[in-house]
């Protein structure tokens, strides 16, 4: 993994100037940046940062993800926003909405998204994966080849797909031992071609520079599971067997 710093001091030795948009969770989850939105990203807005690591700075360009969340077992859902509570238990569908060009020769995009559900300020557990998708470049999406595209991609020797939006969708259970109070989520969409410099095995990592593709971080609220209230019809039963049970005791002193 190439570190931010070491990328960013490079280019500075190089007389490079490059504009960084990094995470915005705290320092003790490690520093991921990319310098490029070019060819793909997470929602609409690009964020440029001037520090590494400022708590909650992207706020109000964080736009890619968005989750609701259901305690009935998906019957009925919450509206969709970037500030619902989690509760553990519950289930909570992700929505991941990624914008990339059509042009350029790489083979893929991959969006890959963690959730630090133990609090340990890291998201090296292979659980705390939420999602991982990969979007061939000359698919449409179908699943099918687009051989219509005018954009021609000299990698595959195919044509691209001329689509450029795509919405993702993860509905998962939120772990009852998941640690209650605030926790991060991290984001990242990149593309084939700069997994291939600056990752190993074109693994795509929390941490470390991608030259292409965003990152985002949105900090999460897990709250206790519910604790269930027994209905009124219950409670008057209960009180009346507990009535029954002293009556019969009094009969039998």
């Amino acid at each position: 993994v190439i570190s931010c710093v070491d990328k960013s001091n490079a280019h500075k030795m190089n007389g490079y100037s490059s504009n960084y948009d990094y995470g915005d969770a705290p320092s003790s989850y490690g520093v991921a940046c990319h310098d490029t939105d070019r060819w793909q990203n997470l929602g609409n807005d690009w964020d440029v940062d001037s520090a590494t690591n400022v708590v909650d700075s992207d706020n109000t360009t964080d736009d890619g993800v968005s989750w609701r969340t259901s305690s009935d077992g998906g019957n009925t859902w919450s509206d969709w926003s970037s500030d619902q509570v989690l509760r553990q238990g519950d289930q909570v569908e992700f929505k991941f909405e990624v914008i990339r060009s059509n042009d350029g020769g790489h083979e893929y995009d991959e969006l890959k998204a963690w959730v630090d559900w133990n609090q340990d300020s890291n998201w090296d557990n292979a659980s705390e994966v939420v999602e991982q998708e990969v979007w061939n470049k000359n698919e449409a999406p179908d699943g099918t080849l687009d051989t219509s595209s005018p954009h021609y991609n000299g990698d595959l020797g195919t044509n691209n797909s001329n689509i450029t939006f795509a919405t993702f969708y993860e509905t998962l259970n939120i772990p009852l031992d998941a640690v209650l109070g605030d926790t991060w989520m991290r984001a990242r969409v990149v593309c084939e071609n700069s997994l291939s410099q600056y990752s190993v095995n074109h693994v795509l990592d929390a941490t470390g520079y991608q030259h292409q593709g965003e990152v985002e971080d949105y900090k999460l609220t897990v709250v206790a599971k519910a604790v269930s209230v027994p209905e009124p019809s219950t409670l008057f039963i209960f009180a009346l067997s507990l009535i029954g049970l002293a009556v019969k005791r009094r009969k039998s002193i």
